[in-house]
């Protein structure tokens, strides 16, 4: 079963799983001999901060197995929480997986009945 999403994921047949099964999980976005890649994950060196780790976190929370609490699940949350949306992965990403959009579906889902950070409303 799809789950319902506010974006439309045109390029694999308005599924989001199938969008992140678009990382096919090379490792490309964990170099750091040259190129371009994700800040959060140069400065923390965990999986779980790189591209391939959203990535996965967002198929795992969706198979429901191993992140039971779907859209409301706080580890797939945490790997949201460094994500600066910067784009950096466009360099260095064969698979072109989108982790922009990818935080901001999953982010509308967990906040829907929920207030957001303070901080959310003072820069709104």
């Amino acid at each position: 079963m799809q789950p319902e999403t506010h974006f439309k994921f045109p390029e694999d047949e308005g599924s989001f799983a199938k969008s992140t099964l678009r990382c096919i999980g090379m490792g490309a976005c964990r170099k750091n001999d040259s190129g371009t890649m994700c800040p959060s994950y140069m400065v923390t060196l965990e999986e779980e901060h790189s591209t391939r780790g959203r990535a996965h976190a967002l198929f795992e929370m969706l198979q429901g197995e191993v992140l039971k609490d779907g859209w409301q699940d706080e580890d797939v949350k945490k790997t949201f929480d460094l994500c600066l949306a910067c784009k950096a992965w466009q360099v260095g990403v064969p698979a072109n997986v989108d982790i922009a959009t990818y935080k901001a579906e999953f982010l509308s889902h967990y906040y829907e009945g929920r207030m957001r950070p303070l901080r959310a409303y003072a820069f709104a």
